[in-house]
């Protein structure tokens, strides 16, 4: 959520809380679908979407903010050139560097969350 511009991050975070009903009906589904058959094969269709993702996960990128933090810019650099190439903008690595100086300043708190910036 953090690479999400904050007009459209309400949304992102609502689709995302959607996407968990929509996965708790698959389940409920699965085991309506295989109530006949056996418990093992509700396990095993519920688990598809676990193995599935256990293959993509190794090939996905950290998060920029997260790199930075942990003292890494380079990696952080490497991952927002290539958002930069996919969506077809400019680097600025001055901005760049005003973030990374933002994010490892930057401390938050559970109250922070409910203040409109």
């Amino acid at each position: 959520m953090e690479i999400t511009p904050s007009r459209t991050r309400f949304l992102a975070i609502c689709i995302n809380f959607a996407m968990y009903t929509f996965g708790n009906c698959f389940v409920i589904t699965g085991a309506y679908l295989f109530h006949s058959i056996s418990w093992r094969w509700v396990v095993l269709w519920t688990a598809v979407p676990c193995i599935i993702l256990s293959f993509i996960l190794p090939f996905m990128e950290e998060s920029p903010k997260y790199l930075v933090v942990t003292n890494k810019p380079q990696g952080a650099l490497r991952v927002i050139a290539k958002m930069a190439r996919w969506n077809r903008v400019d680097l600025d690595v001055v901005r760049i560097a005003e973030l990374r100086t933002a994010a490892v300043t930057a401390r938050g708190d559970i109250r922070g969350m409910f203040v409109r910036k």
